[in-house]
């Protein structure tokens, strides 16, 4: 008795070697390791359209064995020697990645069209339509206008449904979805830190000892508050998928209580 194949992940590259596979349900995405003597790079597909998305490369100096998915906020790769490379999903696929690969995966009507759904100024856009980087040139300018963001490509998504660019809107879906615990987590940060009185952080920087040199840190920034959240993110004590540290010191605060 023989299955059948519903989806087929065709590796675009006969020099890679497929040496391990992960799949995420929650991130409907494939992630499939590939090796061979020059370089260790994984591929990753869209789990429902079969689409590979992009690739990243990672350090290592030896072949794959597997990957290990953490759906909170990491992906970890095990080498046959023994080396465990972890990575934060942000970094997979930044905002560069993402304009890079849009760049290289649409052709010049599909930016025509975008600059068109827009309604992008015509005297730009025929300076744009001009050069050779027009791609690059179209996503630099939708972003001075404000319609596309690091932290929001929405619009952008929303554009490349509605001009039916189906590659290009699972790209910036996964964009989106690779993201959204750590921008979820920033807003989350950036809230707490406007309830923060200044008695409110004594407590907390007595709580968490913080050194003098912490201290100093903290206050050259613009935003006290948020920049002492930010660096009980960089000690470890708080992170996107738990931030229960926070819990003990504030409970006694009137912020607690409101």
């Amino acid at each position: 008795m023989e299955g059948s194949v519903e989806h087929e992940y065709k590796n675009q590259d006969p020099n890679l070697n497929v040496s391990g596979i992960s799949v995420s349900t929650k991130l409907s995405l494939v992630f499939v390791s590939c090796d061979h003597s020059e370089a260790v790079a994984i591929v990753v597909y869209s789990l429902s359209e079969d689409h590979a998305l992009f690739t990243f490369h990672v350090a290592a100096d030896s072949y794959f064995l597997k990957i290990g998915l953490n759906d909170v906020n990491r992906v970890f790769t095990v080498a046959m020697v023994g080396e465990v490379g972890e990575y934060s999903k942000t970094s997979l696929f930044t905002f560069s990645h993402l304009k890079e690969e849009l760049s290289s995966r649409l052709n010049r009507d599909d930016w025509d069209n975008l600059r068109s759904y827009f309604s992008l100024p015509p005297g730009q856009v025929s300076t744009i339509t001009g050069s050779q980087s027009y791609s690059e040139n179209t996503l630099l300018l939708l972003e001075e206008r404000g319609y596309i963001h690091p932290s929001n490509v929405d619009r952008l998504s929303d554009a490349f449904a509605d001009l039916s660019l189906q590659h290009a809107y699972l790209v910036t879906q996964t964009f989106k979805n690779l993201g959204a615990q750590e921008n979820e987590y920033g807003r989350f940060l950036a809230s707490l830190a406007t309830h923060l009185t200044l008695e409110i952080q004594e407590k907390l920087w007595a709580y968490f000892q913080f050194t003098e040199e912490n201290m100093k840190s903290v206050f050259s920034n613009q935003s006290p508050a948020l920049s002492f959240l930010l660096t009980l993110d960089d000690m470890g004590k708080i992170h996107p998928a738990d931030v229960s540290n926070l819990r003990t010191p504030l409970r006694s605060t009137t912020f607690y209580r409101l």
